[in-house]
């Protein structure tokens, strides 16, 4: 289940992107190309790519300059978040820092009036939280994303957010399953 999670969280990461540059269109606010919200969907995009290959370090280069103040990409900001947070080694867990990220993920998502990906951020600021030892606000996020994801009727998303939520409960945080290695 959490290999096909992070397989997911990333249709859906790409998924939510296009919503975002659909709205901002939407609203008149389209950038040039060369714009920094372009780059910062390019270097969110290259992150993916080097994680993928297994290049944990040159993703994470890529997501920090996606996720730089001046670039609020909220795909980026909500991944970026996942990774510190959830990430199987943890010798890249931050929790303190993936709680930034998050909180920076769920502004962004509630400015655009996008619920679906509030309820992603949601979700993702509680394995933050969890992350970084503060159950009680990871418990309280996640009781959000799960209300969130009932009251529009996602019931995959439901099941995990309560899958989540019951681990939050017990003060145990929540960690990706490390891929496969092929022979």
């Amino acid at each position: 289940m959490k290999q096909t999670l992070t397989s997911t969280l990333l249709v859906l990461a790409i998924g939510s992107l296009a919503l975002a540059q659909t709205n901002a269109v939407n609203r008149g606010i389209a950038t040039a190309p060369a714009s920094r919200p372009s780059v910062a969907l390019e270097q969110y995009y290259r992150g993916l790519k080097f994680q993928k290959a297994g290049h944990i370090k040159e993703a994470v280069e890529q997501y920090e300059l996606a996720t730089a103040p001046d670039a609020e990409c909220t795909p980026a900001l909500n991944h970026f978040s996942w990774f510190l947070a959830a990430y199987p080694d943890a010798a890249w867990r931050n929790g303190k820092r993936s709680v930034e990220y998050g909180l920076r993920a769920c502004a962004a998502a509630k400015a655009d009036n996008n619920q679906h990906l509030l309820a992603d951020c949601l979700d993702t600021l509680s394995v933050a939280y969890a992350e970084s030892g503060d159950f009680a606000n990871a418990i309280v996020s996640a009781q959000k994303a799960l209300d969130m994801a009932k009251e529009a009727k996602w019931s995959s998303r439901s099941q995990l957010f309560a899958e989540r939520l019951q681990l939050f409960q017990a003060h145990q945080a929540y960690h990706d399953v490390p891929p496969a290695t092929q022979p």
